[in-house]
């Protein structure tokens, strides 16, 4: 499983509806195809009561790694999550 936590994401994405955290860590699942995304506290584990920014099932390994990558670089940039 391939993991990576951003931290210090933009304020006003930090502020936003379903984030509501200042970190945010997106999984890949390579044996299931999915890719999710949810907020995260100072220690890595989800915010309790959080909903997943993101819990997408892809078609295959390709476009699983491909949606991955994705979703980091909005997270990354300090977007919120789009093309979801």
């Amino acid at each position: 499983m391939a993991r990576k936590v951003i931290r210090n994401v933009n304020a006003y994405v930090e502020n936003a509806t379903g984030y509501r955290a200042d970190a945010v860590a997106v999984d890949l699942n390579e044996g299931t195809l999915t890719v999710t995304a949810y907020p995260v506290d100072t220690d890595g584990a989800k915010v309790s009561g959080a909903a997943n920014l993101v819990n997408k099932t892809l078609a295959n390994l390709t476009k699983a790694i491909a949606y991955y990558e994705e979703i980091v670089h909005q997270v990354e940039q300090g977007d919120i999550i789009r093309n979801v």
